[in-house]
């Protein structure tokens, strides 16, 4: 569990690597966030947009050779939580996952593979954003953020 300090978590407020060796690394994996806004959802549809992008999810990771291991898919009603829904495809070589806000229009996307073809994690990403371009015409996508990850020298 993370302590925060006045909304920072201890990730946010680690000290940066400042190792002369930090341009010398090489990644296996990729770490890839999406956050669009503008992806709309009424209350009365949140259930049917999670499973269909649920099963988008799952047809992008079979046809870039991501493997899932197990899968959670979760419907927020608004009673406890606001009203959205969160699914996460547990993959063989990490995760992908989908997080929605959608009578705030917001939506975020989390995808980190380690896979040796990087090839397959750029595709998985490329697909995603065309499925948020089909369900959300009117979706922005406003932070695209990719990171090296299991660095190694």
């Amino acid at each position: 569990m993370l302590k925060t300090n006045f909304g920072m978590s201890e990730c946010d407020s680690a000290p940066q690597n400042d190792s002369e060796n930090t341009d010398k690394l090489k990644y296996r994996g990729s770490h890839c966030m999406l956050d669009y806004t503008k992806c709309y959802i009424k209350e009365k549809d949140t259930e049917a947009t999670c499973l269909a992008l649920f099963n988008g999810f799952k047809e992008i990771c079979g046809n870039n050779n991501l493997r899932i291991v197990g899968e959670k898919m979760v419907v927020f009603d608004g009673s406890v939580s606001p009203p959205g829904f969160t699914f996460i495809a547990m993959l063989d070589e990490s995760h992908i996952s989908f997080h929605s806000y959608g009578l705030q229009g917001l939506s975020s996307i989390d995808c980190f593979t380690c896979s040796e073809n990087p090839k397959n994690h750029i595709n998985a990403v490329s697909d995603i954003k065309k499925l948020m371009i089909h369900h959300f015409p009117e979706g922005e996508l406003i932070k695209h953020h990719s990171i090296g990850r299991f660095a190694t020298l």
